[in-house]
């Protein structure tokens, strides 16, 4: 049986954890990985109108009462939807130009925290379709580009 190494998650210019560290807090610890899904969540969401009951994002949501399970036939333009982001990690200036929180849950939302600019201004995605790019960091901005339904 094969495995897979933890340093698949990690970009390999991903070197240090100390912001990570400082900023996370017990019970969960820090999120060590580069790379987090995109999730809106379930409910209402900030500068977007929605039905507190559907689910935004691209993995499904387990917790509560009643899973809001997520359907990747639901995607509306695959080839352009970030399913996979590559967050910020450090407070790095030229990782981090907006002093976003660092990474901390292997979730990304959209509006609220923003792709590494580590890649000379760039951040590797995956985008719903499978394929991969480097993007601007400022593509994650724009809701278009990742909101499923959309």
């Amino acid at each position: 049986m094969a495995t897979a190494s933890s340093e698949l998650f990690r970009c390999p210019l991903d070197t240090s954890d100390a912001d990570r560290i400082a900023q996370s807090s017990p019970p969960d610890g820090p999120y060590l990985y580069s790379y987090s899904m995109t999730g809106y969540g379930e409910g209402p969401y900030p500068d977007l109108e929605s039905d507190p009951a559907v689910n935004l994002g691209m993995s499904s949501v387990l917790t509560g009462d009643t899973p809001a399970l997520f359907k990747q036939s639901s995607v509306r333009n695959p080839a352009l939807k970030i399913m996979q982001a590559e967050e910020v990690a450090t407070t790095s200036s030229t990782e981090n130009p907006t002093d976003a929180t660092v990474i901390s849950d292997g979730r990304w939302m959209p509006g609220q925290d923003i792709l590494t600019a580590r890649h000379s201004g760039r951040a590797d995605v995956t985008f719903a379709d499978g394929h991969a790019e480097a993007v601007p960091w400022e593509f994650g901005n724009d809701y278009t580009n990742s909101l499923p339904r959309l």
